[in-house]
């Protein structure tokens, strides 16, 4: 039964951080690049104003990508806590392990 657990940790912790620390900081870079460039980008065709709200909508489409992709990235990273955890439902898997061990011995 140790073994089993421990295979068991080894696999839960082998799937934990799978998207390493350089690719969240590349995302960072990335969205500061998009906030400096597109506007100053944008600025070079300021004369018409149906440009302009097509490039404010791509403009907020991008931001909102970028939040979204991140915000989802952080939450699988928390190793407790957070929208995408199974804290509970291993609690419960090891409860009923652990009572089926006392009823065989």
């Amino acid at each position: 039964v140790k073994n089993l657990r421990q295979a068991r940790g080894y696999r839960l912790g082998a799937m934990q951080r799978k998207f390493p620390a350089l690719g969240i900081g590349l995302l960072y870079l990335l969205a500061m690049i998009e906030l400096l460039a597109f506007p100053l980008l944008g600025a070079g065709s300021a004369g018409s104003a149906s440009i302009l709200t097509l490039q404010s909508i791509l403009f907020a489409f991008l931001c909102g990508a970028h939040v979204l992709v991140l915000r989802i990235i952080q939450e699988l990273w928390q190793a407790s806590g957070g929208v995408f955890n199974v804290d509970e439902v291993l609690q419960q898997m090891v409860f009923g392990l652990e009572e089926e061990l006392e009823l065989r011995s």
